[in-house]
């Protein structure tokens, strides 16, 4: 069986390196390849040549690695590249000379090469969204143009797709509901972890607490610096955007320590998980947040904002803490969690044994299963 797997738009293979990001992007594909080692993997990716160097460093040497401005030049403009992946979805066939069983997107983000290439060539069509374009658009007040475009898109790719998942429930219910559908292509597929050794609470740091994301509106950091305001609680972010500079002008001046990590390989982050005892995700909404996941694979004692997509993962007082951030207090919970330590103990445990239930080998087997249902279609 041949797969194509198409990067998500204008993301190349250097990237996921510069993001460190390789070695858990390829992770699944080499589970559901033990388990069926007759698969073979190519991807195509909007990088050049450089893409082939990252490759051969990371010993991907099982896979196949087609990056699109390796055979066409890059443009300044993100319209001519869209139409020059249109133009080379139909190329693609005739210049690599393979027949592909199943195309699968790794996001909603150019799904339209796939559209193409399941029109003319009849490859079973897999379109993968960690989150959904069309719903944030919608959350963040984009213009009514993009969320046109957002939703045009979605519609199409589920039309034409044999399977479509999204990473949530809530998602799921959004998009049937947003775009009055009812159907039975769309799939729940949600992140996966990998549980990392547990470490106890009393190796790990309580006065500080850690998030990880984006700086960004979406995210609510502002928020969280307010909650933090005048305490003793540090704040330790792992993430970029463009609110770098405000964040930490906003911080000095609620009297909060903040620090901003940075981008880190995943490999490394893993390790940053297990050194905290708290971990926050103040976000205003999210799909199905795989920091969350990996903080509670590493025995964190997540504290959540009340938004939908988490009541999929947290049960308040079980396995983590449930908080509307703009009424509850979070230094007050922070601070009976580090005099309660059996109830500390409890939902670190609780957290960890959660994530189990994401594991790597469940989100490969789901991932088989869906290859052969779209092969039966």
């Amino acid at each position: 069986m041949n797969i194509l797997v198409l990067f998500t738009f204008d993301i190349s293979l250097k990237m996921w390196s510069e993001q460190g990001l390789i070695d858990r992007e390829f992770k699944i594909y080499r589970e559901i390849q033990k388990k069926e080692p007759s698969i073979k993997y190519t991807f195509l990716t909007y990088g050049n040549e450089e893409d082939l160097k990252v490759q051969s460093d990371n010993n991907l040497d099982e896979f196949t690695i087609y990056p699109i401005y390796n055979y066409m030049k890059k443009s300044n403009s993100s319209f001519i590249n869209i139409l020059k992946s249109i133009i080379f979805a139909y190329r693609i066939k005739n210049k690599f000379n393979k027949e592909f069983t199943i195309v699968k997107t790794n996001q909603l983000m150019g799904s339209w090469v796939g559209i193409i290439l399941k029109i003319i060539s009849k490859s079973g069509l897999y379109v993968r969204t960690g989150f959904s374009p069309y719903l944030f658009a919608k959350y963040e007040n984009k213009t009514k143009f993009k969320i046109f475009v957002y939703k045009l898109l979605t519609t199409l790719s589920i039309k034409y797709s044999d399977l479509y998942s999204v990473s949530s429930k809530s998602e799921f219910n959004a998009l049937n509901k947003l775009l009055k559908i009812q159907n039975k292509k769309i799939v729940i597929r949600s992140n996966w972890v990998s549980n990392q050794k547990y470490i106890s609470l009393k190796n790990r740091y309580n006065n500080s607490i850690l998030s990880v994301g984006r700086l960004e509106d979406q995210k609510n950091y502002l928020n969280l610096i307010d909650q933090l305001e005048n305490s003793k609680y540090e704040l330790n972010i792992v993430g970029t955007g463009s609110l770098e500079k405000f964040l930490i002008d906003y911080a000095n001046q609620k009297k909060v320590k903040l620090n901003l990590i940075g981008n880190l390989k995943n490999n490394d982050l893993l390790e940053i998980y297990q050194k905290y005892k708290f971990y926050v995700l103040p976000s205003l909404y999210e799909g199905n947040s795989k920091s969350l996941k990996e903080a509670m694979a590493a025995g964190c004692i997540p504290i959540v904002n009340d938004i939908e997509s988490v009541y999929e993962i947290i049960k308040h007082e079980e396995n983590g803490l449930i908080l509307n951030f703009k009424r509850d207090s979070l230094v007050d919970e922070l601070d009976i969690l580090n005099k309660e330590n059996k109830v500390s103990e409890i939902l670190s445990l609780k957290s960890y044994d959660s994530a189990k239930n994401f594991s790597l080998e469940k989100a490969a087997e789901k991932e088989l299963g869906d290859y052969n249902k779209i092969l039966v279609t």
